[in-house]
């Protein structure tokens, strides 16, 4: 029988921001979980570790003598806020996004592959 007074759950963390250079950032976060005492105490099932990591750059490029705004990310996309304003909330994705903007015009697109859960 399940006994939801041992539903506690945990976890920690270690989070790494490492600039690259003027224009490129590397974060990397490791997470060990523990999923909830009701499952069992020890099993591997509800233990995780697991890693979240990502690349994001932003800089000007010249392309026919206009300057063009371009940022992008790849790897892990947590919490991700598509064409500012729908947020994929409690969904994670592993992929990319690219930005483009020129004179007013904005060209935003992301692509990946979603998985519900953090750590599976």
């Amino acid at each position: 029988m399940d006994n939801p007074f041992l539903h506690f759950s945990t976890f920690a963390g270690l989070q790494l921001d490492f600039p690259v250079n003027d224009h490129f950032n590397f974060h990397g976060d490791l997470y060990a979980e523990h999923r909830g005492f009701s499952y069992g105490y020890l099993t591997k099932d509800i233990m995780q570790i697991f890693p979240q990591l990502y690349l994001e750059g932003q800089d000007t490029v010249n392309i026919f003598g206009e300057k063009v705004e371009v940022k992008g990310k790849l790897g892990d996309m947590i919490q991700y806020t598509l064409n500012h304003g729908l947020t994929a909330s409690n969904n994670d994705f592993q992929g990319g996004s690219v930005m483009a903007k020129w004179k007013g015009f904005i060209f935003d697109t992301g692509f990946g592959r979603c998985y519900c859960q953090s750590g599976n």
